[in-house]
């Protein structure tokens, strides 16, 4: 149950004077309308034959613009990411959300997004669950937000044992764990949206402490494989990425990881080392309470707060064999090449 709760849409949601009030210029006005006309038909048949109606928050207007500007304005590319993430959402996205978490308060009101991760990995009902919870590396901070209240996450790159994952091939799990996060970060942000009225977006805080750049390199297409799932289907989810902690030649590796990247998503990243200048920090994830924050990006809450990212142990990927479930991706796809 995933509870992607949205409203049948309408032409008048997408009129020129409805689009105005939640911030669009003319020209996205025009681009968001034109990709309206052409969806519209799918759309429709899809609520008289999808029972859960989960796909109606891909239709609502300020989603149809985070596809429209992931994919740089350019209208049939953002349409081909629409028709992607359409048919991939109904495979995954469900899944993900019940094996990595726990949807609290059900019954209540529907338009809260009240998910969260397993407060403890061992709560997770699979073993592909566990060790995602256990291993993965992502987290929303709970009840903490950026000044323009949009969500923050927490990308623990530096504690993410990329060697124990690949080395026990436990990645599908931990590219399960990485959909719940994004799912999470998502719904979110379109709660948020629907509440002010504009557009809203994740703020990213990254922390590299501890990580090899030798080891990364050579876990390359892992890394690779994981930024793929948000590029091909999350669209416009974040409006910062801060990267802290950065060592030194970290810049080589980040040439080939630019390269997944178009312009706009680049244009979001802020690099900064170890001994960062929290001014330019706080400027960049527009946060001015870094007090907020856990102890590992300055601040004075506990480190608790976020994914485990654990060492991965030897003998990991046999317990993982025995999980009965099949495979959460299907591993003869290249899921980073999709919806480009």
């Amino acid at each position: 149950m995933t509870r992607e709760i949205a409203p049948c849409p309408s032409d008048e949601q997408y009129s020129v004077e409805a689009l105005r009030a939640l911030g669009l210029d003319a020209i996205e006005i025009a681009k968001v309308q034109e990709i309206w006309s052409k969806i519209r038909d799918e759309v429709l048949r899809r609520i008289h034959r999808d029972a859960s109606q989960s796909f109606l928050l891909l239709a609502e207007p300020l989603m149809i613009l985070r596809f429209l500007r992931a994919r740089e304005h350019d209208v049939d590319k953002a349409i081909g990411m629409w028709y992607g993430a359409l048919a991939w959402r109904g495979v995954h996205v469900a899944r993900a959300l019940t094996e990595c978490g726990i949807f609290e308060n059900v019954g209540e009101d529907e338009n809260i997004w009240n998910w969260r991760p397993h407060t403890s990995p061992s709560d997770a009902p699979t073993i592909r669950g566990e060790l995602g919870a256990r291993h993965g590396h992502s987290r929303r901070l709970q009840n903490i937000k950026a000044d323009d209240d949009a969500p923050i996450l927490v990308w623990r790159m530096g504690k993410f044992d990329l060697s124990g994952v690949a080395r026990e091939n436990i990645q599908d799990a931990l590219a399960m764990q990485q959909v719940a996060s994004l799912e999470d970060a998502l719904q979110m942000c379109r709660e948020l949206s629907c509440r002010h009225n504009r557009l809203i977006r994740a703020r990213v805080l990254c922390d590299l402490s501890g990580i090899s750049v030798t080891t990364s390199l050579k876990h390359l297409s892992l890394i690779k494989s994981l930024m793929g799932l948000a590029k091909s289907f999350y669209p416009e989810v974040t409006a910062s990425v801060t990267i802290v902690n950065a060592p030194f030649g970290f810049e080589t590796l980040w040439k080939l990881i630019s390269l997944l990247l178009n312009d706009h998503m680049r244009s979001k990243v802020l690099i900064l080392g170890s001994n960062f200048d929290n001014t330019t920090f706080m400027k960049h994830a527009n946060i001015s309470n870094i007090s907020q924050l856990p102890t590992c990006l300055g601040g004075e809450q506990s480190d608790s707060i976020l994914a485990p990212a654990l060492t991965v142990p030897r003998g990991t990927g046999k317990k993982l064999e025995k999980d009965q479930s099949p495979p959460f991706l299907d591993p003869n796809v290249d899921y980073s090449s999709s919806s480009q």
